[in-house]
Parts: structure tokens; sequence; C-alpha cells
């Protein structure tokens, strides 16, 4: 996709080859990008499409024409889902913009026993969400579900493929049997001090397969980035 820029289109807002883009989105365009008539642009629904958009006219609600419409832009085949101990605001969007960027599918935030921070911000989270489906041409945005608990984490996933980043576990990602490209597949990290015990059994009961990434203890976001980055890197192959 070509266009420098790229914005959110709601998929209503498309109708019989013809875009209309909100207020805000129309603001940044006109007024903080300052862009011109003719000028194309990268649409992106949110919902799994992209577009290729021409700007016809300017003010408080930018319009135009679609001139390509691209399905699935953006995504990867296998679907990923990432669950989190809460950690720090500042970490917790680091890892909500890379694991966007790397492609996965939803973000669940979870409590667990060692979690420092209890709560997010859930529109502040889905606003760093869509920023960086924007920066990396996504046209699905990740969901964000509310935080929950790792044993309701585990009832809603629980006949689906799950990997749990565990401190001395002497298994590789890379050492998985992935085969399927199209399956779901969940990966869950610990908080700032891991998991605790009963965490650690629970996981260990519901058999999850558990991996290293490495003789290093990394913080919570760094795990994540590390594990995705991986996932795609083999299931892309």
């Amino acid at each position: 996709m070509n266009p420098d820029h790229a914005f959110y289109i709601s998929p209503s807002s498309i109708v019989e080859g013809l875009f209309t883009l909100d207020k805000e989105e129309s603001h940044h365009l006109s007024k903080v990008l300052r862009m011109n008539l003719g000028d194309e642009i990268s649409l992106l629904d949110g919902v799994g499409t992209g577009y290729v958009g021409e700007i016809q006219t300017l003010g408080k609600r930018v319009s135009g024409k679609i001139n390509k419409r691209i399905p699935s832009l953006g995504e990867n085949p296998a679907q990923i889902h990432l669950a989190m101990g809460i950690i720090k605001r500042d970490r917790f969007e680091l890892a909500l913009e890379k694991a966007t960027e790397l492609g996965v599918q939803s973000i669940t935030p979870l409590l667990l026993d060692r979690c420092i921070k209890r709560s997010i911000n859930m529109d502040r989270s889905r606003k760093h969400v869509q920023s960086a489906s924007k920066q990396c041409r996504r046209s699905y945005f990740p969901t964000i579900h509310e935080p929950t608990s790792l044993e309701k984490w585990l009832q809603s996933t629980k006949n689906e493929t799950k990997i749990a980043c565990l401190i001395g576990s002497n298994n590789s990602i890379s050492a998985l049997d992935l085969s399927g490209k199209n399956q779901a597949i969940h990966l869950v990290i610990g908080p700032e001090g891991d998991f605790s015990e009963d965490e650690l059994n629970l996981l260990k009961e519901n058999k999850i397969n558990p991996v290293s990434l490495g003789p290093r203890r990394l913080r919570t976001e760094t795990a994540a980035i590390s594990a995705l980055a991986i996932l795609n890197e083999l299931l892309l192959d």
C-alpha cells in the first residue's frame, strides 16, 4: 500500500465506492497534515479490510472515492492471541503497540497474584492499539478484553493451543508442533514478579505448553515481544 498516511474509516462510512472520514480523522488530515485534493490515503476499517482512497473534498468531514479494496491487509494467516499479567502503564502500552505490530488478534490483561497494578484504562488502551494499527497498516485492530483471572482465561481457551513463557523451562517455541497455520494460538506471560506457585500449578494442570525464552529473566513486555516475533517467524515460514 503506497500512500504515506493511514486513517480509520468506519465500515458504515463507505457507501457505493465513496468514503467519509469522521471529524477527528478529518481534522488530522486537513489541519495537521495539510493534505490536498487528489492525494491518495490508506483507509483501515478495523475489522479486516484496507482501502486506497482519493481525497475529493476537504473540511470538517473529508470525503472521497475508493480506488482500491484490499482484504486482510497486514494480517497473519494464523490467529495469535496474547494474555499477559497487568504491568505498569508505560510498559503495558509498549506491549500493546508491539503486539499490534506483530499481528496479534486480541490482548487479554490478566489479574495475577503478583501483579502490581489491578486495572487498565480501556479507552486509552484501545486508542493506543488503533494508533499502532494505523502506523503499521493493519486492517484489523486487535481486540482488548476486560481484565480477567487466569482461571477464567483458561476456561475460555479450553480447547485451543496455549503456550506459557516460564522461567526454568527447558523447551523452546521452535520445538513445538504448530502445524496448521489457521489454528488459534494463545500466548500467556506472567507479570513483573512472574507467576505464583498456585498459578504455575494451574498452568501445569491444564497442560499448557511451557517454553523458555533463554537464560535471562525478561520483563513482561520484552518476553511478549520476543515470543511473538518467534511465533511470527515459525508460522509464516
